[in-house]
């Protein structure tokens, strides 16, 4: 989980990234950073879900699916600010995929949530490869 002023939990060159935590009103929380190569028949399946005590069905905050440079030894997209915003919803359910083949991919992914409501949020997310 990466939140702003907070240790990024990078997931880069593992199988999955997930987070869960509580976003304040205009802060960001993000898993990943999650290095993305897929195969042919694959996919990347990025979820989150923001939910609290007054609405345990969710609340809708603002989510991004975010796009850098994959991160290798000589360098790529480290933190989640320098990537390029792909997809974007102002929702309670975030679910995303990109097949291989996208014109995004490959590419060093993150998905984050980012809050303007004036009580915090409880999210979970998840950056998944699979298929192939």
């Amino acid at each position: 989980m990466l939140a702003l002023d907070t240790a990024s939990s990078a997931a880069t060159g593992s199988d999955a990234a997930s987070a869960q935590g509580t976003v304040t009103r205009g802060a960001t929380v993000c898993a990943g950073p999650l290095n993305v190569h897929l195969s042919s028949g694959s996919f990347l399946a990025a979820n989150g879900f923001a939910f609290n005590s007054a609405n345990p069905n969710g609340v809708a905050i603002d989510w991004t699916l975010r796009r850098g440079e994959v991160i290798t030894s000589q360098g790529g997209t480290t933190f989640f600010t320098a990537a390029k915003v792909i997809r974007s919803e102002h929702t309670a359910r975030f679910q995303v995929t990109l097949q291989a083949g996208d014109a995004n991919l490959p590419g060093s992914i993150w998905v984050c949530g980012t809050s303007s409501l004036s009580q915090s949020a409880l999210v979970d997310m998840s950056l998944n490869p699979t298929g192939a």
